[in-house]
């Protein structure tokens, strides 16, 4: 590859140099939208091009695996509670192009980085299903197949769905602007969410709890509980990442309800699986990764829910985080300024030796915050490097 492109145009040119770039279990039609789509999405000239084309990739995945019709109208919420409601905040981050853009860098690192690759890989394996349903010989352990298939399956969802609790991050803990955002969730979706209880909740399922269980370093409720009486920065009452995880939780315990097979075949003569032991294993690991993205930005409420550790962004054992978390960071292209809705040019480039991940001409003043940043959260240290 040609390393003096800039990151958008080295994500293109992955695209189609790497042929597994969108799962091979996929049908040949689908893997030709999806590159169709992410060109137009990579090639958009402005910013309103830029969200048509993001709307568009998002329902496509999504729907690989028939989670469209439940999570695409959640993440439209977002999209629209960003644009129409009034916050002071740095920047309008808003969040709909941002999701397709980590999603792409996600598959970009990966696809190129051998290091992350045989490591994510690998937790795979570990955390492999296995699922025999009647009247089949063979059992199913990755939901795509193999054990690319399952990454794509996890990053898909992960990526995609990490920042859908936005907006109840920027209610900064005001229960009329909570109220007014459930009640247009619940329009949206169908869903019988009415306050931040019955998102940790589903039937007889503790999703917090069953959240909290996954991480056995951090307590979850405990950061809650910090953060709601003393927020962050005197604004931050409920961390994004870990009600985005919750509202995902919730939104697929839901949809698996609504499935009265475990196999179900589609139209197109693919399958969908919808056995349970999915929502407590790759559903599940998914949410963690969504959970976890954000908890530095709080290190007062991070102190006093961690157990164990500090670094919670570790490669080895947390791997699927790991890269939501880089994704997230690194993903600094197209971030509208505050009442700028429009596009920008990136100079961005992200190159790879055997061992590092080399970032050339990433913003300064952020560069040097993600520093100090590594030094205290992450592991391994030595994989990400900066260049000016």
């Amino acid at each position: 590859m040609n390393y003096t492109m800039n990151i958008i145009d080295q994500i293109r040119e992955s695209i189609e140099i790497k042929n597994n770039f969108f799962s091979p279990n996929l049908s040949d039609d689908k893997i030709l939208s999806l590159k169709e789509t992410s060109h137009a999405f990579l090639n958009a000239s402005s910013y309103n091009e830029l969200e048509d084309h993001a709307r568009e990739m998002i329902q496509t995945i999504l729907n690989i695996h028939d989670k469209a019709t439940r999570l695409s109208p959640t993440i439209e919420s977002m999209r629209l509670y960003e644009i129409y409601k009034e916050y002071d905040y740095e920047k309008q981050r808003l969040h709909f192009p941002h999701l397709v853009n980590v999603y792409l860098l996600g598959l970009y690192i990966y696809h190129n980085f051998s290091r992350v690759k045989r490591l994510i890989d690998n937790r795979i394996r570990m955390t492999r299903n296995k699922i025999t349903l009647p009247g089949l010989p063979y059992s199913f352990e990755y939901s795509g197949n193999n054990v690319e298939g399952e990454f794509q399956y996890r990053w898909r969802l992960a990526s995609l769905c990490h920042d859908i609790a936005y907006p109840i991050e920027l209610c900064y803990g005001n229960k009329e602007k909570l109220n007014n955002y459930f009640l247009k969730l619940r329009a949206a979706i169908s869903t019988k969410i009415s306050s931040l209880e019955d998102i940790y909740q589903f039937r007889d399922n503790n999703l917090l709890t069953e959240l909290d269980t996954s991480i056995p370093s951090i307590l979850l409720r405990l950061y809650i509980d910090y953060q709601g009486k003393k927020p962050s920065s005197g604004m931050i009452y409920h961390d994004h990442g870990i009600f985005s995880a919750l509202l995902f939780l919730r939104l697929m315990h839901e949809q698996f309800s609504n499935y009265t097979q475990l196999l179900t075949e589609r139209d197109d003569g693919s399958l969908i699986i919808t056995h349970p032991i999915l929502l407590h294993g790759p559903i599940v690991y998914i949410a963690k990764a969504i959970a976890m993205h954000n908890l530095d930005n709080d290190e007062n409420a991070l102190n006093y829910s961690t157990l164990k550790i500090k670094k919670v962004y570790n490669l080895h054992t947390n791997s699927l985080t790991w890269l939501l978390k880089i994704s997230d960071e690194l993903q600094e292209w197209y971030k509208p300024e505050k009442n700028i809705i429009k596009m920008s040019d990136t100079n961005l480039i992200i190159d790879f030796t055997n061992n590092s991940i080399l970032v050339e001409n990433y913003p300064e003043k952020k560069g040097n915050n993600l520093k100090n940043k590594f030094k205290k959260f992450y592991h391994p240290l030595d994989i990400i490097k900066f260049n000016k």
